[in-house]
């Protein structure tokens, strides 16, 4: 098996269109991947009060405390493979490509209490890989990182939730680091900065970056209930966004990023991806 450096300077990937949509478990799971209490019959539904037990990032109910808060919880100190995970720089090449294809989002900002999260009602990202296509559900950030490369953060991280048909995920993680702004999220950072439950549009296209080199690795759920056998494909190069988009996402909710969680006996590739 051949290595891969992963370049900081090159990444690729491609989306492509709509597809089916995921069983009421899958919205349910896509819910919890960003702290959001419960959802309805549809993953881009309004959260609703739940009995989920109350968690945070900070003691006495922080990350190293979250398993003992519930029951269903209990991934998250027992799971062997758990995310997120400190990257290699060097991995093997995995030799499956990502496919990667957009269209512009329409859908609703929500504030899930642990996070700001934008749910798709049109459009989206659709990505293929090992055979399967994997529509996106829904969109948030964490700052900082929660993944970090060999040992190094970044100012935020937006995950890219994504479904296949068979309700599997698929997370998209995108480094941003300080620079210029993101013109693709702007629509995005102004209804955070609002404090508004609104409908915005999004260019997803203008929000990626040029190269998609990525990481690819078996891990699970950032927050509780930390469920595995989520697929990540982490790309290597950050995009930028200017000092007041990351002063908005930081100041949004604050450090709400789970530690870095250990590898085990779990094997990094890296791949390259296209556009379609």
């Amino acid at each position: 098996m051949r290595s891969r450096r992963i370049s900081t300077k090159r990444l690729l990937m491609r989306l492509t269109t709509q597809g089916p949509l995921v069983m009421l478990t899958t919205a349910l799971t896509l819910a919890l991947c960003a702290g959001t209490p419960l959802l309805t019959s549809s993953a881009a539904a309004t959260p609703v009060q739940s009995d989920q037990p109350h968690w945070s990032y900070e003691d006495p109910d922080g990350p190293a405390d979250w398993a003992g808060l519930s029951p269903t919880f209990g991934e998250c100190s027992t799971g062997q493979n758990q995310s997120p995970i400190d990257l290699p720089d060097v991995v093997p090449d995995g030799g499956d490509d990502v496919g990667v294809a957009t269209e512009a989002v329409r859908g609703p900002v929500t504030d899930t209490g642990h996070t700001t999260q934008v749910s798709p009602q049109v459009g989206g990202t659709r990505i293929d890989y090992e055979g399967n296509s994997y529509q996106l559900q829904q969109l948030h950030v964490h700052s900082p990182s929660e993944h970090t490369i060999d040992g190094k953060s970044f100012d935020a991280e937006i995950h890219f939730v994504h479904a296949n048909a068979a309700g599997k995920l698929l997370v998209l993680g995108i480094f941003a680091d300080k620079g210029l702004p993101a013109d693709g999220l702007q629509p995005f950072v102004d209804a955070i900065a609002a404090d508004a439950e609104t409908v915005v549009d999004l260019d997803l296209d203008a929000v990626l970056p040029d190269s998609l080199d990525h990481y690819a690795y078996e891990g699970s759920l950032t927050t509780p209930p930390c469920t595995e056998n989520v697929q990540w494909i982490v790309l290597s190069t950050p995009i930028s966004m200017s000092d007041r988009q990351l002063d908005v996402l930081a100041e949004d909710h604050l450090e709400n990023s789970r530690p870095t969680m250990p590898l085990g006996n779990r094997i990094v590739t890296g791949g390259v991806g296209s556009s379609r």
